[in-house]
């Protein structure tokens, strides 16, 4: 099952007040967790591909979206290295990204080959959405190897979403997350909240 979130969602915004204020906005991630940011997304890419090249104004990394793919679900492609071409050596990362595809704004009169309203790329696309205010996106595509970003301009539509877990300073080893996004936390390691991410989350 997919689970979809638009901005204002992710950015805990309910109401006119808080839109304007972020001190008023509600926590969207369980306790000891955030939504990631811009900085986390470009941090996981230069640690899956030190080596990178980012040249592009649509790239966050190069040859690293095959090792942040899924195994599963993805369509068909004859692009070597790319996630729909030999889906069963994806994820080496164990990021697990599952291709959910998106749901555009509730306004919108498209309809994809399902004939569902506004639901489009399952199988195509795995799209998470960043928390900063500028409301970017970072994406693997089924005929890519390369971890994409984008500026989205309309803020309904709606997205996957990923939590980070910061580290606390008297942490002598980072918590292991398993491909299922399941959170491993050793007895050296402060006391904080776990969450266990289903696959669709």
């Amino acid at each position: 099952t997919q689970k979809f979130y638009n901005w204002y969602a992710v950015n805990g915004v309910y109401d006119n007040a808080s839109f304007s204020d972020p001190s008023l906005r509600k926590q969207f991630a369980p306790s000891g967790w955030r939504v990631a940011t811009w900085a986390d997304v470009q941090n996981l890419g230069s640690y899956l591909n030190p080596n990178q090249n980012n040249s592009s104004n649509v790239t966050v990394a190069e040859d690293i979206g095959k090792a942040m793919s899924s195994v599963n679900g993805w369509n068909y492609s004859s692009y070597i290295d790319s996630p729909g071409n030999d889906s069963a050596s994806n994820n080496e990362s164990g990021f697990n990204a599952i291709p959910n595809g998106f749901r555009t704004d509730a306004n919108s009169n498209s309809t994809n080959a399902e004939g569902l309203q506004g639901f489009y790329g399952n199988g195509s696309y795995a799209i998470f959405w960043i928390s900063d205010e500028d409301f970017k996106t970072y994406n693997t595509f089924y005929q890519s190897n390369d971890l994409h970003h984008g500026s989205q301009n309309n803020k309904w539509s709606g997205y996957s979403v990923r939590f980070v877990r910061d580290t606390n300073s008297s942490d002598t080893n980072p918590p292991t997350i398993s491909g299922d996004g399941s959170v491993f936390v050793d007895e050296n390691q402060t006391a904080v909240s776990t969450y266990s991410a289903s696959e669709d989350v």
